[in-house]
């Protein structure tokens, strides 16, 4: 008699997983366990280390560093790659904001699983490079932000001294003001 292996047939309708062949889709449904959280849920704590991989079957969340937020997490997306395929804590802390379904693969079913899944490894460092890449494009927001927060505290102090200048009988001409790039206009 042949034995049939079950699919969590979410998979199938998932990019990049869409693409899988059948017996690594196979490998993967065994090698987990379904998971379902509210919203509210943390999922993995920034610089805590993980023990399990996830993949978002339903549901979204928030990625979060620092306590900002910058991403978020939709179907599809790999959780904890970082800490189960370096060994390091987690960059970010990600939280459901609504319910979710996921599924959960620990790290010794995960070192088997590598084995029989190399797409799931591809999969993964396609997930990684998007995640570097979000928080990358995050952190430099938020440097903008504050150098423009700086900037512009800044040239309101030069502001106020050329009108008390003013005020006091001084010159009324118009100071320049430096660009963030450092030029005169």
């Amino acid at each position: 008699m042949r034995t049939r292996h079950f699919i969590d047939y979410r998979l199938t309708d998932l990019r990049p997983f869409s693409a899988f062949p059948r017996p690594e889709l196979e490998a993967i449904t065994s090698a987990s366990l379904p998971v379902s959280v509210e919203s509210g849920t943390a999922l993995t704590h920034q610089g805590r280390f993980g023990d399990q991989l996830m993949i978002v079957l339903a549901g979204a969340g928030a990625t979060a560093i620092g306590g900002t937020t910058y991403g978020t997490v939709r179907p599809g997306d790999v959780l904890g790659s970082v800490a189960v395929l370096g060994n390091k804590p987690h960059p970010s802390t990600v939280t459901a904001t609504e319910h979710m379904d996921l599924l959960a693969i620990s790290i010794p079913c995960f070192k088997r699983l590598a084995l029989e899944s190399p797409s799931l490894i591809r999969a993964m460092a396609e997930d990684m490079a998007r995640q570097l890449f979000d928080s990358e494009h995050a952190l430099h927001n938020e440097a903008l932000r504050v150098l423009c927060r700086t900037a512009g505290a800044a040239a309101s102090r030069r502001a106020v001294a050329a009108r008390t200048a003013v005020d006091d009988g001084g010159d009324a001409r118009i100071l320049p003001v430096r660009s963030l790039a450092g030029s005169a206009p």
